[in-house]
């Protein structure tokens, strides 16, 4: 059972290394104007620390574009609150207009608070929500100063 564990949080480890290395470039190289952007996560309506939070465009077109560049994806990752804000590379500057898939990914870190109850709710992020062709969820970030998101319930 443990060994289980350890394999499933590799793959888990890998699936999200490959997420951002996907569209890693380091900067935002598609030229294109960002907004700030802020949301919220709830699982099973409880906030959770550590939920990687990545941006796949819906316009097929850009999202092409992207992976044929090497174009960063926008990404937070939430807080204790489950709050994140959206930026490319680590920066929080935002994304470009438009809409966009939301991918999950979780995986408890050492020494975030109760880690018992975070692995509980961190066992509903499937690997339903850790693919742009199968997540629920979809946001839409628009040409103001400031987008904050509706809050992303995962049941």
């Amino acid at each position: 059972m443990v060994r289980a564990l350890r394999v499933a949080r590799l793959v888990g480890l890998f699936a999200l290394v490959v997420i951002l290395t996907s569209g890693c470039a380091g900067e935002n190289k598609s030229g294109l104007p960002r907004y700030k952007a802020h949301g919220k996560l709830l699982v099973k309506g409880k906030p959770l620390e550590g939920v990687q939070v990545v941006l796949f465009s819906t316009d097929a077109a850009r999202e092409k574009e992207n992976e044929a560049n090497h174009i960063a994806r926008p990404s937070g990752l939430t807080d204790a609150e489950g709050n994140f804000t959206l930026g490319i590379s680590g920066d929080d500057k935002g994304a470009p207009a438009g809409e966009y898939k939301v991918v999950l990914t979780y995986h408890a870190q050492r020494g975030m608070g109760n880690t018992h109850t975070g692995s509980k709710l961190g066992s509903a992020i499937t690997s339903q929500y850790g693919n742009p062709k199968t997540t629920p969820f979809q946001v839409k970030i628009g040409e103001g100063p400031d987008n904050e998101l509706p809050t992303i319930k995962v049941p």
